[in-house]
C-alpha cells in the first residue's frame, strides 16, 4: 500500500533529475496534485488511504508504512488539509496511535546492541 512513485522507483535523486529533469522541481512546486508517471500523487495516495481507513474494522489494526504514505493516512485519519498532511512526518524512530480521532506519537528507544 506504500505511495506508487511509479517511474521513479528505487532511483535515487540524481537518476531522476537525469532521467526526468525537472520532474522534481515540478513536484515539489504542486507535491499534492503532481503525478509522478506511472505512479501517484499524494491526492491519489490520500484517496486510498481514505478507503483503507474505511475498511479498517478490526479493534486493532497496525500498519507498518514509510513516511509518504503515513502523511496520507494520518491525513486522511484525522481530515487533515493537504497542506497540514504535507506538513506531516514519520521519522524512523515513531509509532503513530490513531485512536478517537486524535494522532499520538510515540518516540521508539534504540536497541542496546545494533
Amino acid at each position: 500500500m506504500e505511495h506508487a512513485l511509479g517511474a521513479w522507483e528505487g532511483l535515487t535523486y540524481a537518476e531522476i533529475d537525469d532521467r526526468f529533469p525537472g520532474a522534481r522541481q515540478a513536484r515539489e512546486a504542486d507535491k499534492w496534485r503532481y503525478v509522478i508517471d506511472g505512479g501517484e500523487s499524494y491526492a491519489l495516495a490520500s484517496q486510498r488511504a481514505r478507503r483503507w481507513l474505511a475498511g479498517c474494522t478490526a479493534a486493532l489494526t497496525v500498519a507498518v508504512t514509510h513516511e509518504m504514505m503515513s502523511r496520507a493516512i494520518q491525513g486522511a485519519y484525522a481530515s487533515l488539509s493537504p497542506a497540514e498532511t504535507l506538513a506531516r512526518s514519520h521519522p524512523h524512530d515513531r509509532l503513530y496511535r490513531l485512536d478517537s480521532g486524535e494522532i499520538a506519537s510515540m518516540e521508539l528507544a534504540p536497541p542496546a546492541v545494533w
